[in-house]
């Protein structure tokens, strides 16, 4: 069944076949592509990476729907969410705000942050308090340059020898790139190529839906968080949130768990750790990782 969602200006359906319900919600004169599926009194809403990859959240939406409501949205810069212009960390936060604001009803919603995600919404409600009912992050990617460079130096030293050469030839394609269209291709192949080593398991890749990259608004929304962190202001700001976090990240995740943890404990005051055995940047899908995750996951939902 489809379902339309009005919030000021009219929708567009996107032409994705899910069994979903799909609309699109005109935050701030952009139109939002959400998915509504699942039963529940509690509305999860899931917070994609990227930035600008919308659409594999939805195989862990899919293993939550039974029990919760899921909204999952593409956010703005996806080729789901098209726009024009500039995007700024800004901007992210105030979709989300509205988002969660729309879905508010008797109760607050949960969010759960997938890596660039889990960012967002740590700085969503640091802005905005008392909007949700808890924070999840999932694989929460850097907010500091230590971090960053630990996350590039685990990714490079499990790359072989052949993608190294085939990234050097990507790079060398990127120089020569003519268009936005001819970025995103060469973009996509190396997506294609660095993935797998998220993974512990590289054929955990072969169970990621699909998305296509919108480099160029990949590019904008990067840009304008790490002017953020380059202000110094970023662990003033976490330290402010009152809200409940939980924060899950892999023990193979290339994002480096033991520095993750250690900054996020240093800057929050209600968190609770936990570690996924055997696992990389998605937990809920390797299989040595998802069952252990999946039930640790719906408890902490439950609480």
């Amino acid at each position: 069944m489809i379902k339309l969602v009005i919030l000021s200006i009219a929708l567009l359906l996107n032409n994705l076949a899910l069994s979903s319900s799909v609309s699109e919600l005109n935050i701030r004169e952009i139109k939002l592509r959400v998915d509504e599926y699942g039963q529940g009194s509690k509305t999860i809403i899931l917070i994609h990476g990227g930035p600008s990859l919308f659409g594999y959240m939805k195989s862990l939406g899919d293993l939550l729907k039974d029990d919760y409501m899921i909204v999952d949205y593409a956010q703005r810069g996806t080729f789901e969410s098209p726009l024009d212009g500039d995007i700024s960390i800004d901007d992210h936060i105030n979709d989300l705000s509205n988002l969660i604001s729309k879905y508010t009803t008797t109760t607050k919603p949960i969010i759960i942050g997938h890596s660039w995600g889990a960012d967002l919404a740590l700085l969503t409600v640091a802005k905005h308090k008392n909007i949700v009912e808890k924070v999840i992050l999932l694989g929460t990617a850097a907010l500091t340059d230590e971090i960053s460079n630990l996350h590039g130096d685990n990714l490079n030293s499990r790359y072989t020898n052949e993608v190294k050469l085939k990234l050097k030839e990507i790079d060398k394609k990127l120089d020569e790139s003519q268009s936005d269209d001819e970025t995103n291709k060469i973009m996509q192949e190396r997506l294609a190529l660095t993935s797998p080593f998220y993974h512990l398991d590289a054929k955990t890749e072969d169970k990621v839906p699909a998305s296509d990259w919108n480099f160029q608004s990949f590019l904008k929304s990067i840009d304008s968080i790490w002017d953020l962190i380059d202000t110094g202001t970023v662990p003033s700001k976490l330290q402010s949130i009152e809200d409940q976090v939980v924060a899950f990240h892999g023990d193979y995740d290339p994002i480096p768990v033991n520095e993750t943890f250690d900054y996020l404990k240093s800057n929050l005051k209600n968190l609770q750790t936990i570690e996924v055995k055997k696992s990389g940047h998605f937990p809920w899908l390797e299989d040595t990782s998802k069952d252990k995750f999946l039930e640790i996951l719906l408890e902490e939902l439950k609480k």
